[in-house]
């Protein structure tokens, strides 16, 4: 299974420290995780991994990550561990 198959509707990062991990941004499958990301997850030997690049707008008053963002991909996560047993369907969490 490639990553591409693994991450229906994705695309791949061409760019960048993260140039070849998958992300729904710009796909118009969440707007959300497009608005608060990136958000990218990569598919490896029969493993998932996720990655978020927090930036500014992702802190809080005190400087730190904001915990609403770091829920956000906590979500973001576990939809990425379960997706290759849910096939096309859509879930929420």
């Amino acid at each position: 299974m490639t990553s591409g198959e693994f991450f229906r509707g994705s695309r791949a990062v061409e760019s960048g420290h993260y140039q070849g991990w998958r992300t729904w941004e710009g796909q118009g499958g969440d707007p959300f995780e497009t608005h608060i990301g990136p958000l990218m997850a990569m598919f490896e030997n029969g493993n998932v991994r996720c990655a978020f690049e927090p930036r500014v707008e992702h802190l809080n008053g005190s400087g730190n990550i904001h915990g609403g963002a770091l829920m956000a991909f906590a979500d973001f996560a576990i939809f990425c561990i379960v997706a290759p047993f849910i096939g096309d369907t859509r879930v929420v969490t």
